[in-house]
């Protein structure tokens, strides 16, 4: 199992308990593991980095410069889903406005990367490999358009101006279904 891989599974578990904590009303629980998801997938993201500068394979670095943007997208749907979570829990409405508005501000950053990751995917063939770092890539663009959606309805119930918008340009694109 590539570091990849097992770095994605503990990004995945630490994810899962932060979705819990925000079930349970733990806002600072739930906040604190998307901090570390996003950590995870920062760290991932930076060894891709390295694997890089280590290989003379062109098709070996798209793969790898494939998986540091899926695991980019990661630790910015990481940041979304902690502000979020500060934003839901916060007693102060000036301050959960202003954490709904960073997480649409980090949303909408992500969309390019979320573009570009798409663009690469369509450059893979059906090669076991190549079908693995899809997959994984997908999950990546998937969760944005999830985190971006929930941003969206979350400003959209606070009476908020959403990025709804950026809704129709990612479908536009095939970001999101």
């Amino acid at each position: 199992m590539d570091l990849s891989t097992k770095g994605n599974a503990l990004f995945m578990k630490t994810i899962s308990e932060a979705e819990e904590a925000m079930s349970k009303g733990d806002a600072k629980g739930a906040f604190q593991k998307f901090t570390e998801g996003r950590i995870i997938q920062r760290n991932l993201s930076a060894g891709n980095i390295q694997e890089i500068l280590g290989t003379t394979n062109s098709r070996e670095c798209l793969l790898i410069t494939i998986r540091a943007f899926a695991h980019a997208c990661q630790a910015l749907n990481s940041t979304v889903e902690s502000f979020i979570a500060a934003a839901l829990f916060s007693k102060d409405l000036e301050d959960a406005r202003a954490f709904l508005g960073r997480a649409s501000g980090v949303a909408e950053a992500c969309f390019d990367l979320a573009s570009i990751l798409k663009w690469s995917l369509n450059k893979l063939t059906d090669s076991e490999e190549d079908k693995k770092t899809s997959k994984f890539g997908e999950e990546a663009i998937n969760n944005w358009g999830r985190v971006l959606i929930r941003v969206t309805d979350i400003m959209d119930e606070k009476g908020l101006t959403a990025p709804t918008g950026l809704i129709e340009m990612a479908k536009r694109e095939g970001l999101i279904k």
